[in-house]
């Protein structure tokens, strides 16, 4: 007769007398093992149809979880049946905001000398979170604030110098006036002492001195002329001008030297909190650097 036994969802069939009794002869023990042996294997079976039936969630149209937690969206894809109303699915997930988070480092490099801030602490706009040794910044700051006002002295030089030039012009005419009047009198002195001399017997050095008086004089309408000439040539507007650009000039490296030291405080940009510092005190900072803070806005 076919004699059959149910092992472990193994059908074992067996048509012999023979081999039946063998069969019957094993000790329990071994008996057991077998058995168990057809248990992990049957075990195996369903994790693995578990599985599947969680790749079948995954799939559109696939079979949803019995129950899920109620958050508005989709949760993980998880094969279990729940049985009481308090079951809920925990599953790993990402939260992020509206524009995402921001990586945060100074501008400027130096030495870190406070971090003001920690991990988690909501901060408002402009609160300091990283702050760098600005003892150079400050001086430079100094030095561009003296620059500033040496050329605003020299500013109102310029324009003083500009005023004053139209005068200077003018005296430098009346000078060229009087020194050619004064020339032309001289010139007709010593043109009498030379007619006088063969009749009236002028005396030399009476002649000498006149004659060396005109030349005086010559030399005096000589330089006024030239004076003037030269005064009539300069541009005081362009000085003017120039110093105006000194000042500017001035004036911006002062703003870049407070732009540099106002870098050397890194600020929060929007109201929102600190998720993670990556910086500490005593850190000297390069010229280029990865980001040290990272920021979370409050956003949606």
């Amino acid at each position: 007769p076919v004699r059959s036994w149910q092992l472990g969802g193994i059908v074992v069939k067996k048509k012999f007398h023979g081999l039946f009794a063998l069969l019957r002869k094993i000790s329990l023990a071994t008996w057991k093992i077998i058995t168990g042996s057809a248990s992990v294997l049957l075990g195996v079976a369903i994790l693995v149809a578990a599985g599947m039936s969680e790749v079948r969630q995954g799939i559109p149209g696939g079979p949803q979880p019995a129950h899920a937690a109620n958050v508005g969206g989709s949760v993980s894809n998880v094969a279990y049946s729940g049985t009481t109303k308090n079951d809920v699915v925990v599953a790993a997930g990402a939260v992020d905001v509206d524009g995402g988070t921001v990586p945060l480092a100074p501008r400027s490099s130096g030495m870190v000398i406070q971090i003001p801030v920690q991990e988690g602490q909501p901060v408002k706009k402009g609160d300091a979170i990283v702050v760098l040794d600005s003892v150079m910044a400050k001086l430079q700051v100094e030095q561009a604030e003296a620059a500033v006002k040496e050329a605003g002295v020299q500013l109102l030089r310029a324009q003083e110098g500009a005023r004053n030039h139209r005068f200077k012009i003018e005296q430098l005419k009346q000078s060229v006036i009087a020194a050619t009047s004064r020339l032309q009198s001289a010139e007709r002195q010593t043109n009498k002492l030379e007619a006088l001399r063969p009749k009236e017997g002028v005396a030399e050095e009476t002649f000498l001195s006149a004659k060396d008086q005109l030349a005086e004089l010559q030399a005096m309408v000589r330089i006024s002329k030239e004076q003037l000439a030269e005064a009539e040539s300069l541009n005081t507007q362009l000085l003017v001008q120039s110093a105006e650009v000194a000042e500017t000039a001035a004036r911006s490296k002062l703003a870049i030297a407070r732009e540099n030291l106002a870098n050397h405080t890194l600020t929060a940009p929007s109201d929102g909190t600190i998720l993670r510092v990556q910086v500490g005190v005593g850190q000297i900072l390069g010229a280029e650097m990865p980001p040290l803070v990272w920021f979370c806005p409050d956003k949606p």
